[in-house]
């Protein structure tokens, strides 16, 4: 009788288990895009880049679905399809995930950079795109060229033997002889990019933008980062293990699908569903001075932070707007300086008065304060003093 250590089904179980919830995540997040991608809250976080997140985690979930099968119940051919479709689904999923994340950011960090140089600058979606099709296809060359020249295949191999020489104990795998070649170069560009990614998030952590995106961004890298420093040398560790290397390959795959989804959604269906607060205009007798407010993610809400004015129109109604404000300043305070002169006037007429008068002896010894209340009224009655 030959134990061939097979993936316990209970273990299996917990695997597809585990994977259900990464696609069900994935496909709800990316209805719900969907439906709200009119929403000014979903708008600003760009849809095409939430739909091509929530497919990146789609592929790398799906990944443990080939890794749960085995010759115990594939054949020994469709194990050996099922090893050379993980790394596929795996590195295609993870290069999409993380180019559309880091992809963001350097848009982000572009148009600060160069809003902080006084000179404006037009990021395209083909400009952004440009990082994320030069990763995919790296993966994809790799892999193509992997898979033509040197595919992994399932192979049994034998753990011990009795003493006539008859394998008691087996184990399959997959592999193959260039394997190591293909996933150094595999992780190496695709670890580089999540460095990179990590430190443009950094960089980007304190601008104000639409939900603080950047500082959600830089976690779910950081967290990500962290998750593979530790989770891959505990693979290595554990590789002539089968079953505990499959369920910390489970659980690494699991935990960071489900922090991008978290980070990058969560927080937006949060804001959709937050009260509406009206937009406001005071006027502070003279210009209309604009306060914005956060909405419940309807096309026009805005948040309080660095907005960015693209177009010719938008840039003149701020530049008459501040021109207004200054004009008011200056008026204010002739008005002001005016009605003290008058009071400094009208104290010293009265103190000439009593001295006249008699009344004050000592007018040294005598101090007194009057005090005036200026209010300005806004058009809604909000008195502000």
């Amino acid at each position: 009788d030959v134990d061939r250590n097979y993936i316990p089904a209970g273990l299996r179980a917990v695997g597809l288990v585990l994977c259900g919830v990464i696609i069900a995540l994935s496909v709800g997040f990316t209805v719900w895009t969907k439906k709200k991608e009119k929403v000014g809250v979903v708008r600003a976080a760009q849809p095409i880049f939430l739909y091509i997140i929530a497919i990146g985690t789609l592929l790398m979930g799906c990944a443990i679905i080939p890794f749960s099968l085995d010759p115990g119940v594939v054949s020994l051919e469709g194990a050996s399809i099922a090893c050379m479709s993980m790394p596929w689904l795996l590195f295609c999923g993870f290069s999409m995930t993380f180019s559309a994340l880091f992809t963001k950011t350097h848009r982000i960090l572009t148009i600060m950079k160069n809003a902080a140089a006084f000179k404006r600058v037009k990021v395209t979606a083909l400009d952004v795109a440009k990082p994320m099709v030069c990763l995919l296809l790296v993966n994809i060359i790799t892999l193509a060229v992997w898979t033509a020249i040197d595919p992994l295949m399932s192979n049994t191999i034998v753990l011990e033997r009795n003493g006539l020489g008859q394998a008691t104990a087996t184990e399959s795998v997959c592999s193959s002889e260039h394997q190591s070649i293909f996933l150094s170069v595999l992780g190496v560009t695709n670890l580089g990019a999540l460095c990179v990614a990590f430190v443009e998030a950094y960089l980007a952590r304190n601008i104000s933008v639409e939900l603080s995106e950047s500082a959600y961004i830089m976690k779910a890298i950081g967290l990500i980062l962290l998750v593979c420093l530790v989770g891959i040398p505990v693979m290595i560790i554990a590789q002539d293990d089968g079953l505990a290397f499959y369920f910390v390959a489970v659980a690494i795959i699991f935990t960071a699908c489900i922090s991008i989804l978290c980070l990058i959604f969560v927080p937006k269906i949060l804001a959709t569903k937050k009260p509406r607060v009206e937009k406001r205009r005071y006027a502070v007798g003279g210009p209309q001075i604009s306060r914005t407010s956060q909405s419940n993610g309807g096309a026009e809400s805005e948040t309080v932070g660095i907005k960015i004015l693209s177009s010719p129109a938008a840039i003149a109604q701020l530049e008459e707007e501040n021109r207004r404000l200054k004009q008011f300043v200056i008026d204010s305070g002739r008005r002001l300086s005016s009605v003290l002169n008058d009071e400094e006037t009208g104290s010293r007429s009265r103190r000439l008065s009593h001295l006249s008068n008699g009344s004050m002896a000592e007018s040294d010894d005598v101090v007194v304060e009057r005090e005036k209340l200026v209010t300005f009224e806004s058009s809604n009655k909000d008195g502000i003093k």
